[in-house]
């Protein structure tokens, strides 16, 4: 089991609402704060919204980095 201390988190916002398609994705509305934990596939990232893991779509988020600057 990972210790998520100790894994990077990354903050992302939503740019737009996303309705999950299956159980593992995360639904979430434009403005939302998620947090990321890592990249899952070209497409997808592993996070968490509202206390629940799931899946997260890379095209409906902009990713924060440490200084705060939005990357798309």
């Amino acid at each position: 089991m990972t210790n998520l201390s100790s894994v990077e988190q990354i903050e992302a916002i939503a740019k737009f609402d996303y309705v999950g398609r299956s159980p593992r994705e995360l639904s979430f509305k434009k403005g939302a704060s998620l947090l990321l934990y890592h990249r899952a596939s070209e497409d997808w990232w592993e996070g968490r919204h509202n206390g629940v893991d799931g899946l997260i779509p890379h095209q409906y988020i902009v990713v924060q980095d440490l200084s705060g600057t939005a990357h798309i």
